[in-house]
């Protein structure tokens, strides 16, 4: 384990990253994921990556989509169960060779459309929100629990905490990937699939705080709006976060929008010290606090650079930076901060404190599961309690 005490600024820092890296294996890659990862990394292969910048995790995605040439180039980790173990086995030799693990290793796996791993999906979140079962919701998060510990991921990025409007079609990008629209409800599913995650072996973050099922717009795309007061936001938005962390949730991801009801001041949520500070001193947090990836177009249309928008996001209060577009721009920004040494190393004490769980626990659940029957058996109870 990693002593952050003897670590210099840029080295604290880079422990807050957690990076999405080309490569099928940590030290296989082709030409052009290799390009891709020069491109952002200034390094070639994922092994390489770890060594050099030292990263808090890797984050599994099938492409960065942002990439201004690497767009449409394959990651090269998801394409079945067996590289998927290979690749992750890997980083995290990689990362005990060099005295810097266990990495975190975290994926988007919601069900519906959001299904990052290579197992059967499960029925999306507004399909089971509409049986109004807490058993099934349980249900479907431990097998998500399990297929993730079975690729080597221990920590899912979910379940989704927003709530969408009543009556209306939910706009993107949440749509299905909501329990639905009353708080009440939304907040029990989430409770209830965290109970879930945590009985699959894995660690939870609900997302995207402070709410973003009734957001204006797409922060794939652009910076959305929450147009809210602060008592409709605490009565709606604000439940089923207050669920997730009266449920033990592990981490609570922040979105890219803003939200004049945590931050009169209309900063992104993401960079926000009020936002963040809303959920550690307010709503007494004490979990790992995530920013959305720092790649998505929403947060990177003002005057700051990628490296910017990254140290801003530390200095508001993010423990973890998922998927900054420029890690090693970070590390020059953050070299003579020294003003920002308590605030990483408190960054990095949230970070040791989720390593210290894995750190006696094998990084990959080799038991055999039978994914796809489970996960059939899960979706027709799910089919047939529709209301």
């Amino acid at each position: 384990m990693l002593d952050h005490t003897r670590l210099d600024l840029s080295d604290l820092a880079s422990q807050s990253t957690i990076l999405p890296m080309y490569g099928s294996t940590a030290t296989t890659a082709s030409v052009d994921q290799r390009a891709a990862n020069r491109s952002i990394y200034g390094v070639e292969t994922p092994a390489e990556i770890i060594e050099a910048l030292r990263p808090g995790g890797v984050v599994l995605v099938e492409r960065i989509p942002f990439h201004p040439r690497y767009a449409e180039l394959p990651l090269g980790s998801l394409g079945d169960s067996a590289r998927l173990q290979d690749y992750v086995g890997g980083l995290q030799s990689v990362a005990e060779q060099h005295d810097i693990g266990p990495l975190l290793i975290i994926a988007d796996q919601e069900g519906g459309t959001v299904n990052r791993l290579p197992v059967p999906p499960l029925s999306a979140p507004a399909l089971i929100g509409a049986t109004g079962r807490l058993d099934l919701a349980e249900q479907a998060a431990r097998l998500t629990g399990l297929a993730a510990r079975h690729h080597g991921v221990n920590l899912v990025l979910g379940p989704v905490a927003d709530i969408v409007a009543p009556g209306q079609p939910a706009p993107p990008p949440i749509g299905e990937r909501s329990f639905g629209a009353d708080p009440a409800h939304v907040a029990a599913m989430v409770a209830a699939t965290i109970r879930g995650l945590h009985a699959g072996g894995v660690m939870a973050a609900a997302k995207h705080w402070p709410g973003h099922g009734r957001a204006t717009a797409d922060s794939h795309v652009q910076l959305p709006t929450l147009a809210i007061g602060r008592d409709e936001w605490l009565t709606h938005e604000a439940q089923p976060f207050v669920a997730a962390i009266s449920e033990g949730v592990d981490a609570i991801l922040s979105a890219h929008l803003i939200a004049p009801a945590v931050d009169e001041q209309n900063q992104p949520a993401s960079i926000s010290s009020n936002a963040m500070g809303h959920l550690r001193h307010e709503a007494s947090f004490d979990g790992l606090l995530i920013t959305d990836a720092l790649w998505m177009p929403g947060i990177r249309q003002g005057p700051q650079s990628d490296a910017e928008i990254a140290v801003t996001a530390l200095e508001a209060g993010a423990d973890c930076l998922l998927a900054t577009p420029d890690p090693v721009g970070l590390r020059r920004e953050i070299k003579n901060r020294e003003d920002l040494r308590p605030r990483l190393e408190a960054a990095a004490n949230q970070l040791q404190t989720l390593r210290q769980r894995l750190a006696d626990q094998p990084h990959i659940d080799t038991e055999p599961v039978d994914f796809v029957s489970l996960t059939a058996e899960i979706n027709a109870d799910i089919a047939r309690f529709q209301r």
